[in-house]
Parts: structure tokens; sequence; C-alpha cells
């Protein structure tokens, strides 16, 4: 008769238990020999994993563990998906989520599922990690990799193969696994690694009148769908550094130490090049100081240093420069806030920072109410956004702005004369946030 050793049933062992703290210690036989453990599989064992002892799914005796199947001298283990039964590192079982839901794993509102694989996709979710405002659209990141565009679409920038203006936000299901996303004057960019290669493929679509898709003229006018932009197809995720420009001039925050890091080029009437002149500039020119990342209004220029310091340069005549005055700049000029920024945002008078303390603050042109202030006041400095907190992303288009203020929430506030809003309305814009709704 076989005797189970973890029982205490027999004097002797339930002493040496005790004694062992209950503790799994004992040098006794399993399996009803003393081979338990040797790695092969003997009479009475239908799993041994070998001399490194007991391990998921085969039990102390050298038994399989209901849920488990266990093949191979050593024996390696693994979970049987679909049996009903949610053992090691299964998420879910039967295409049953229990109780996760898309709001308690953080990926906002909708329908959590269990893949064919037991693991939980939130493919159906609406979770948002960040929104990008183009000139009179907008696209957002969602947690699941996917992006929904909405407002104009003249050129093609919403991405959904029309030239149809969109009131409420569309998915567009030829993307997925996205990293990072970037709308600008009537097109948007997106670093995807869908090919689920090591590198980054760059997308783009909308505009390509000044060669904004980066593939060159080819008499392209437009793209109305994401293309891949060849010259990017072996760029690292580390090195495609952080591209602005809402106007007729660029810049990028490039990877790696010097006492300069910043290059910016394009039309630079105003000194939005920030290299102390007003040359228009064929070729990337260096600007002063480090910066982790950069953006780009009509005419002028903003960098976030690894500090969380904000300094701005060129045309300032709406207070975009956020210095105080209304005196442009063609060399950096500090803006002072009320805690360090974590993100920076221009649009094409005004500009806003997302602040470590989750507030975001904007200031320049007002006249729409894209400084989301409650009011359509100029400010030459920036002002805290009312009501916002804990928010994780912002961003500024032309006369509106977006943010996402929790994990399921898209708030916008501005100019509405496209739908950029994405309330399935042409209603007059509003100087306060209001939320995207997603059907």
């Amino acid at each position: 008769m076989r005797t189970n050793p973890w029982s205490c049933g027999l004097l002797l062992i339930t002493l040496l238990l005790v004694f062992a703290g209950c503790h799994a210690v004992l040098s006794i036989s399993k399996g009803g020999s003393e081979t338990c453990g040797n790695g092969v599989l003997d009479p009475e064992e239908t799993c041994d994993p070998g001399a490194a002892g007991p391990q998921d799914g085969c039990a102390p005796d050298c038994s399989t563990v209901a849920g488990w199947r266990c093949e191979g001298e050593p024996s390696v283990c693994e979970p049987i998906c679909g049996d009903g039964l949610l053992v090691g590192d299964e998420e879910c079982e039967n295409g049953d989520p229990g109780d996760a839901t898309c709001e308690n794993t953080g990926n906002g509102s909708g329908t959590l599922t269990c893949s064919d694989q037991c693991r939980l996709d939130a493919s159906q979710c609406i979770g948002f990690v960040s929104v990008s405002c183009g000139a009179d659209h907008a696209c957002a990141q969602l947690s699941s990799g996917r992006v929904a565009c909405w407002g104009g679409n003249a050129t093609g920038q919403i991405g959904d193969g029309t030239g149809t203006e969109r009131l409420l936000p569309v998915f567009l299901d030829s993307l997925n696994r996205v990293q990072s996303l970037r709308a600008a004057d009537g097109l948007t960019c997106a670093l995807s690694d869908m090919a689920q290669r090591d590198e980054v493929l760059v997308y783009c679509w909308g505009d390509n009148a000044d060669g904004g898709l980066g593939v060159g003229d080819q008499g392209l006018g437009e793209s109305r769908v994401p293309m891949v932009l060849p010259w990017f197809e072996d760029l690292a995720p580390e090195e495609a550094g952080v591209l602005g420009g809402m106007g007729g001039h660029f810049c990028a925050a490039l990877s790696g130490n010097g006492s300069s890091n910043l290059r910016c080029w394009g039309d630079n009437a105003a000194g939005q090049l920030g290299d102390g002149t007003t040359e228009d500039r064929g070729s990337p020119v260096a600007v002063e100081g480090l910066y982790a990342s950069v953006c780009g209004g009509g005419a002028f220029t903003c960098g976030l240093t690894a500090g969380g310091s904000v300094r701005c340069w060129g045309l300032n005549d709406e207070g975009q420069l956020g210095i105080g005055s209304s005196q442009s700049q063609a060399s950096p000029a500090e803006v002072t806030l009320t805690a360090e920024a974590q993100q920076l945002t221009c649009g094409l008078a005004h500009a806003c920072a997302l602040l470590v303390t989750g507030e975001i603050a904007c200031w320049g042109r007002n006249a729409a109410g894209q400084l989301g202030d409650g009011t359509s006041v100029q400010r030459e400095a920036p002002v805290v956004i009312p009501g916002i907190s804990g928010a994780t992303s912002v961003s500024a288009g032309h006369a509106h702005s977006c943010a996402v203020t929790d994990p399921g929430t898209i708030q916008c506030w501005g100019s509405n004369e496209n739908g950029q809003l994405g309330d399935g309305t042409h209603k007059p814009g509003t100087p306060t946030p209001q939320p995207v709704i997603f059907e």
C-alpha cells in the first residue's frame, strides 16, 4: 500500500513536521520509491523535475497536479489552457476574464476578454496612453496599441481612407502595437512594431504637399491611409528622437550626450530655430542646451530639459513663449512654471505643459478658449487649467487642446470648427475641458 508522505498519520513524520515548522524539508520517500527527483519517470510517477526539486505542476510526490501537463525527462510542466482550471501564469480560462475588467486593470473602459491562450485581451478596451492634436484634428493612442482619430480630414489626416470630416473618433484597423503618435498640420505619424520586428516602423498619413510624409515627392499629394517611411525601416526605438513643427520649421531632440542635442531647420523669420539669428536654414543647426523633447508652434519653438524646465524661442506677439512679455526671442528663454514639467506641446500660437503634479499649464493665444482656463484672454505667462488633476498626456492643435485626464477619458477644449473636440457636433468651441465621446 502506497503511503502519502504528507499526511500526519505517522507519529514520527508528524513530530518531524512540527519541529521543521511544517516546511517541506524532510528527506522521505516519494512516489512509492526513493527515486522521485532523479529526473526519470519511474513506476508510479507521472512527472519528475529532476534535482531541481518540485516545480509548478509537479507535486512533491512526483504526481501531476490538476490543471497541468508535464512532459519529458526531467519533466517540464505547463498549464492546460481551456480545462477550466486557473493555474500557473494563466490569466483567465475558457474565455472568461473573471473579475478582471478594463477599469480595474488600468485599461479604461470597454470590454476585457479572455484569449485562446488564456491571456487577458485588452484590445476592445478604450484606455488611453496619449493624445496628439494636429491643426484641426486629433488622434489618441490606446493602451491596446490601437489608434483613433477625429476632426478635420481634408488631406486624409484621419487615416481611414477617406477625406470625410469625422465628428466622432474612428479606429484605424490597419494600425496596432503603436508605441507613439504625433499629429501635425494636416498629417499624422506613428511609431509601431506591428510587423513584430526588433526595429520599429514609422507610418505617416495625410498631407504631402511639403514632403511631410517623408517619402519624397513622387507626385504624391497625400495619403489617406498609413504608409511606411522606407528610410526609417531600420530605426531602433531609442534612436527615433522627437520631432516637432506646427509651421514651416522642424526640430529633433537627438539621443546621446553632448553640449547640445537639439537640431532645428527650416523657416527662421521669427528666430524659431533658436540659433540666435533670423536666417532660414536648409540643414539642421544646433540649439544651445540639452533637451529631452521639443515642440514646434507656428513660428516658435519650446524645449523641455531633462530637469523639467521649459525654454521657448521665436515669435511672441501673442505671449506664446510664456515668458511674461510679448517680446520675441531668437534664443531660448526660460518659462516660469509652478512645478517641473514632464511633457510639452505647442499649438499654432499657444503652448501647454503637463506638470509633475498632474496639472496642466497653458499660455499664449486664447481667442478660441484653447488655454482651457474658462476665458478667451491672451496669457503671456502660464495659467493652470482649473479642474484638471491626474493628467497623463496633453497636446495642442492650431486652436484647440486635448488631454488624457484618466485612463479612460480624453478631454478637449477650444475651437470645434472641424469637429476637433470629438463630441459629435460642430457646436461652438468651449474654453473649458469637455470629454471626447467614444462609441
